[in-house]
């Protein structure tokens, strides 16, 4: 199987034109903005509605995010989540942030993975794009990788497997 694919593959090296329009497919399909959000983490939904309560109120949210952090390095980020796409969160979480503008908070808990929070958009950017050169390689390892795929389908639908005699 090996030497099959070794020989397929050995004239099938996508051309540069290729890499190139796989790699503007995968720039388009990549996300656009990239966000930086807080977020207070807490056990609880109702304790979260509490939270949400006393920031209505004036509470500092950063305040609150280290008072409710645990362990040194959790204060110091007060809830910072370093910058994400939306496609990379869970859902809850991605919904939340898409629904707010820089400096607003969810007036409503957010359910997490692991328990509830209140969630502050801090900021927004526009995503990277990478350049190409620098990609350059994996594009084509992904595409090698597609076609080597496509191979083994093809393979295995033609493929006749018979049982061995036993005798």
């Amino acid at each position: 199987m090996q030497s099959t694919i070794t020989d397929y593959i050995k004239d099938k090296e996508p051309t540069e034109q290729d890499v190139r329009a796989y790699y503007e497919e995968r720039i388009k399909e990549a996300p656009q903005t990239w966000y930086r959000v807080r977020v207070i983490a807490v056990a609880t939904q109702p304790y979260a509605e509490d939270i949400v309560s006393e920031l209505k109120k004036g509470g500092d949210f950063i305040a609150i995010a280290r008072r409710e952090a645990s362990g040194d390095a959790a204060k110091e980020a007060a809830g910072n989540t370093g910058w994400f796409a939306l496609d990379s969160a869970p859902p809850t979480l991605a919904n939340a942030v898409s629904s707010l503008k820089v400096g607003q908070y969810t007036t409503e808990p957010v359910q997490l993975p692991d328990g509830w929070g209140i969630v502050r958009l801090e900021q927004t950017r526009p995503a990277d794009k990478p350049e190409f050169d620098k990609v350059r390689q994996a594009l084509t390892r992904e595409l090698i990788a597609k076609k080597v795929d496509a191979l083994v389908e093809e393979l295995k639908k033609s493929a006749k497997i018979e049982p061995a005699n036993a005798g």
